[in-house]
């Protein structure tokens, strides 16, 4: 089991300070054209924004309605708005045999909630289709009201299987199993919604509420062969329907028509048949009731089916050059493909066996091999398509564990033809919003076996099982993710480090920790790594100890790919950027990885200090404020003292005027090592804490 961030057992206290937040729309303001469908490149997986300034890009920028031609696959996970109110976790399911019908099935009160004649959604074109809710591809048929299904009982949707065309739904309704799988049946012009349920053997009674409006009172009548409950409305009929009297019956009240179960020695077949029209169509209706099908046995509807995602993709990779110990090896990603799926990748970790698992924000997993050091043929495979906004994974056991807006979800491939079949909700505690803007991401497990992931609510802990949650942190205005932990034993000296993605700018940072009173505060120093497009996610891979990054657009970012998966090849040279620092009263003491010339390290020429801080306001963003002077703009320069070195060569101590607490502090530095290489550039920090007057005099 790959764990790249291992957090349990160092408790929250590691979490916190290690946090690496990148804000995934921290310049979102949702404008522009919301229905334009055409993509703005047309070449297979090109950035919209490739080759223009971050800081020149604007809404119309990421205008590009591709997703709406993508085979999404028989179901796609979203919040819904309907006639009758939001569904926040939903299952949108093809029904049909040419998919020409869709319904609403709501997992967090597990009901199902509306239906529609026409395609399954449709996606708005801003932002990619990430920005706002899919909307129903169709003319509404029915939807009803949200305190519809199973009443009286606690019922927890269990998991979704697909065979074919078919969706079939597990629900534990209280101690019973019960399986539900709509289709929808057509005679002319008439098309009639179907629920198949089969309901396990249980002591008690169980009910469900089918349909329910806010206007319009429901009538019932039976004879030796229907039952048939109807609510009208402005000339409109919603009628419900159910063969053979013998059994679950249906029944009227007010304006709810309701399917209750009696206490059952073994399982129970049922349909219901549901249909919205004019009232003079209601008879057609009731011939189409007589003569439809009965049941279908919903345990074989369960086992897996035929193959979705036929052929695997074949890519030829790129192996990077060597720049400054590290090369970026590019696994070239299948951007045009036969479902024109989408390849914003957002997720990656591995199995046993050295693969990957990556996910992409549209909603799909991809199983990829050939991870070798040629990359003469790496081949995808799609694996698992319809979840909500995946944005982190997480591979347990060899079983793919998928973070999405809704749930986290286990993948299982229950037939070995490398396609999920089987989608297991392994917790539905994430507090989903209906808002545009509330992402959830980054899934990471720790070495309990609990689970983490964060969103604009807090940083989150999963119990192994998934059925606890806590808060262990809040305040975080979108945040993108958690830091990466570099293995120890792993890239030399950097070993036990943390990395930070900087998803903006398709690269990468080094986050160096100094703690002062048991309080953490950080620096970064930028690495020499550049990627296709903003990293996601980075995991190393226990099988070859490199570093993969799965990656995306969708914002302001200097991306030229849509996505990007790409490995970061250490190779052993020593680092030439600082891997230690601490915070003092008179100075800042700074270490490096091998011993430092002396006559540079000690000449204050060699170094440049400034420092500056933010203001928080109502308005988006902040300039440049004075330390000094809170009411000015600008940077305040520090003056640097003096300047020396320790006995090992490897630590410089910079001596300034008494520092402060602040937000923001670039040091600059032009050094040369004993070994005739140079080190040069900015160290960003911020100082929360000082420690007491260095000397390397108290040092030693």
């Amino acid at each position: 089991m790959n764990m790249p961030l291992p957090i349990g057992a160092r408790a929250a206290s590691t979490l916190i300070k290690f946090l690496a937040l990148v804000a995934l729309a921290n310049v979102c303001r949702l404008a522009g054209a919301q229905n334009a469908d055409a993509p703005a490149s047309t070449q297979p997986g090109q950035a919209t924004t490739a080759g223009k300034e971050a800081a020149a890009q604007a809404e119309k920028d990421w205008v590009d309605g591709r997703w709406n031609q993508t085979d999404v696959g028989p179901f796609l996970t979203s919040s819904l708005q309907t006639p009758s109110g939001w569904v926040a976790k939903g299952f949108s399911i093809r029904v049909g045999e040419n998919g020409e019908a869709a319904v609403c099935y709501d997992t967090g009160n597990p009901s199902l909630r509306a239906a529609w004649i026409g395609g399954l959604l449709k996606f708005s074109a801003s932002r990619f289709g990430l920005i706002g809710a899919p909307a129903a591809a169709g003319e509404w048929s029915f939807s009803t009201t949200t305190n519809a299904g199973w009443q009286g009982v606690i019922a927890r949707h269990v998991a979704l299987h697909l065979n074919g065309k078919r969706v079939v739904l597990d629900t534990r309704v209280g101690d019973t199993l019960v399986r539900e799988s709509p289709w929808m049946e057509t005679v002319g012009d008439l098309h009639m919604f179907t629920r198949s349920f089969e309901v396990g053997a249980g002591k008690l009674a169980l009910t469900n509420l089918i349909f329910a409006q806010t206007h319009g009172v429901a009538r019932f009548r039976s004879n030796s062969t229907i039952e048939l409950a109807m609510i009208e409305h402005d000339g409109r009929v919603t009628a419900i329907a159910r063969k053979n009297v013998a059994g679950a019956k249906l029944s009227a009240a007010n304006n709810q028509i309701s399917l209750t179960f009696p206490p059952r020695a073994e399982p129970y077949l049922a349909k219901v048949f549901l249909w919205s029209g004019p009232v003079v169509a209601a008879a057609e209706f009731e011939k189409m009731v007589a003569s439809s099908t009965p049941p279908e046995n919903l345990a074989t509807l369960a086992r897996p089916g035929p193959a979705h995602w036929l052929p695997a993709l074949t890519t030829i990779g790129q192996v990077g050059f060597l720049t400054d110990g590290f090369a970026v090896d590019t696994l070239t990603v299948p951007y045009a493909n036969p479902w024109k799926a989408l390849m914003f990748c957002s997720g990656v970790d591995f199995f046993r066996d050295g693969s990957a698992a990556v996910c992409t924000i549209h909603g799909d997993v991809w199983h990829v091999t050939g991870l070798d050091d040629k990359l003469r043929a790496v081949t995808w495979k799609r694996y698992a398509t319809g979840l909500y906004q995946a944005l982190g994974l997480r591979v347990v056991n060899d079983k793919v564990h998928v973070l999405g807006r809704d749930q986290i979800t286990i993948l299982h491939d229950d037939n070995g033809d490398d396609e999920a079949d089987r989608y297991e909700n392994f917790s539905n505690l994430i507090d989903t919003s209906t808002s545009s803007h509330d992402f959830v991401t980054c899934l990471e497990q720790d070495e309990a076996g609990n689970f983490y992931f964060v969103d604009p609510h807090g940083v989150h802990r999963l119990s192994p099982d998934g059925r606890t949650k806590e808060t262990l942190g809040t305040g975080f205005r979108n945040p993108n993710g958690l830091g990466v932990e570099v293995p120890k034993g792993t890239w030399g000296a950097l070993g036990g480090q943390m990395l930070s993605l900087a998803w903006g700018r398709c690269t990468m940072m080094m986050v160096l920790r100094d703690v002062i009173d048991s309080q953490a505060q950080g620096a970064a120093v930028g690495l020499p790594a550049k990627f296709l497009s903003g990293p996601m996610r980075g995991t190393f891979s226990p099988k070859d100890g490199q570093l993969y990054i799965a990656g995306s657009t969708g914002w302001q970012t200097s991306a030229l790919k849509d996505g990007a998966f790409q490995r970061v090849r250490y190779t052993g040279t020593l680092p030439r950027w600082p891997v230690a620092w601490h915070a003092h009263r008179n100075g800042l003491a700074i270490t490096f990885s091998q011993p430092l010339d002396r006559a540079t390290a000690e000449d204050p020429g060699s170094f440049a200090l400034h420092q500056w801080n933010y203001r928080y306001a109502a308005s988006y963003g902040s300039k440049d404020y004075s330390v000094t002077n809170p009411d000015k703009e600008g940077r305040d320069e520090v003056e640097v003292r003096s300047a020396k070195l320790s006995a090992d060569g490897r630590t410089v101590f910079i001596e300034t005027p008494d520092l402060r607490p602040v937000m923001q502090m670039e040091v600059k530095f032009n050094l040369r090592f004993t070994s005739g290489a140079t080190a040069g550039g900015p160290l960003y920090l911020s100082l929360n804490r000082l420690a007491e007057p260095f000397s390397f005099k108290t040092q030693n």
